[in-house]
């Protein structure tokens, strides 16, 4: 068979089969339910497929937690589950160190509140920063999400353009942050085209960098200038928002540990900062 020529269905099976029997991780496949069938899935990074052991721990917890412990599992359990899990994914994944990450609603339910918040910190700060920084060929619901914060929040959009084969460089990156940015929201992965963007060498101090495409498979480097604001989604799992120690304080946004077992709270628990809720006196 000639190199140009297409190869026939066994022997495409033959090869796939090979470089299953060659893949390091094969003992994991017996971990998901619906491994045993023939079905190929390209879909993992909008939702994986479920360990087996989840539905067990599913189970047990309608039956034990919740069935057993009724509203006393918010208290007793459910309230840090955000934070301890969080904790859990941004020390194996990501890289946060502990406090940091925090596991939330949907990408673009956190995205949207990441980024208002930041746009608010800026314009607070300095009237002049009305502009959220995005590429034209980021995620659709990213790109109608920072038009809707700047409508809202009386800002505008600095559009950067880019090929759909390619992603942002760190020049125009550099290019397109000046006196007037507010936040600047790139993926480190662009969705389309695969493309891995430089994230040290556009880095900014209001960069917001979208990972949803990239937890857990490409390495997160520090860049030698601490941690940046990000969030992304693991396979199959929840939202998870990582904003560096010296910012957990934004407008419109706060992350707070729940109070020490056996500490009391005003009568007011879901607006007074006991920490059972990610959000202001204002809400979010």
């Amino acid at each position: 068979m000639s190199p140009d020529a297409a190869p026939t269905l066994a022997q495409a099976q033959a090869e796939a089969s090979g470089l299953d029997a060659a893949d390091p991780l094969r003992t994991h496949r017996d971990a998901f339910v619906g491994s045993e069938t023939p079905l190929v899935y390209f879909d993992g990074n909008s939702l994986g497929r479920p360990l087996r052991a989840s539905v067990d721990r599913a189970a047990s917890f309608v039956r034990d937690e919740w069935g057993g412990r009724l509203i006393r599992g918010w208290d007793e359990t459910w309230m840090d589950l955000p934070f301890s899990l969080g904790d859990r994914i941004g020390a194996a994944a990501i890289g946060a160190a502990p406090g940091q990450t925090v596991i939330g609603d949907s990408t673009t339910v956190l995205l949207y509140k990441l980024v208002r918040a930041a746009f608010d910190l800026a314009h607070s700060t300095d009237p002049r920063r009305v502009e959220i920084v995005v590429d034209r060929d980021n995620f659709p619901t990213d790109r109608y999400l920072v038009e809707g914060i700047a409508a809202e929040r009386g800002g505008r959009v600095r559009w950067i353009d880019v090929g759909l084969t390619s992603g942002v460089t760190a020049a125009q990156a550099r290019g397109a942050v000046g006196p007037q940015t507010a936040v600047v929201l790139l993926s480190h992965v662009a969705y389309r085209s695969g493309y891995m963007a430089d994230a040290c060498g556009s880095h900014h101090d209001r960069a917001r960098r979208r990972r949803a495409h990239r937890v857990g498979s490409v390495p997160l480097g520090r860049c030698g200038r601490g941690d940046r604001g990000f969030l992304g989604v693991r396979p199959g799992g929840g939202v998870h928002l990582q904003i560096p120690e010296r910012r957990t304080r934004l407008t419109g946004l706060r992350v707070r540990r729940p109070p020490a077992p056996g500490a009391t709270c005003p009568a007011d628990p879901g607006m007074d900062g006991c920490g059972r809720r990610v959000r202001d006196g204002a809400g979010v």
